[in-house]
């Protein structure tokens, strides 16, 4: 190849390099959602019945954000919903450390203790016989 035929193709490659990046389009992953975002998409889930995926957006709003009261009270909802009261409870008390007037988790787990109560007076109190 002739001098000014390399010259002439390496100008149209350096001509022609920005337009190839323009038309490839950008591929950067999308910004992981925020604490809010997840804890609405959450109660989405907690609403239509689906707990299992609104436990997990309930996680992810706790990665987020450790200190969001309002996350563990309403991962705490739906632990009480899929009838794990223990977790419930310890997901209550947590939003209750973290924000001792928050009404909504008082109130909620005021309701826990009162159905763990009514649970506990129903049971037998001697275990039933081994036979």
């Amino acid at each position: 190849m002739s001098r000014m035929m390399m010259r002439a193709l390496a100008l149209a490659v350096l001509l022609l390099a920005p337009a190839a990046a323009l038309a490839e389009p950008s591929r950067d992953p999308e910004p992981a959602p925020d604490a809010a975002t997840l804890l609405a998409r959450g109660d989405g889930h907690r609403s239509r019945g689906d707990l299992a995926r609104a436990i997990a957006d309930y996680d992810a709003a706790l990665r987020a954000d450790p200190t969001l009261a309002e996350a563990h009270h309403r991962r705490g909802l739906a632990w009480q919903a899929r009838g794990d009261r223990r977790r419930a409870l310890a997901d209550l008390d947590a939003a209750l450390r973290l924000r001792p007037d928050f009404d909504g988790a008082r109130a909620s787990r005021r309701a826990l203790g009162q159905e763990i109560e009514r649970l506990g007076a129903q049971m037998p109190l001697q275990p039933p016989a081994r036979k």
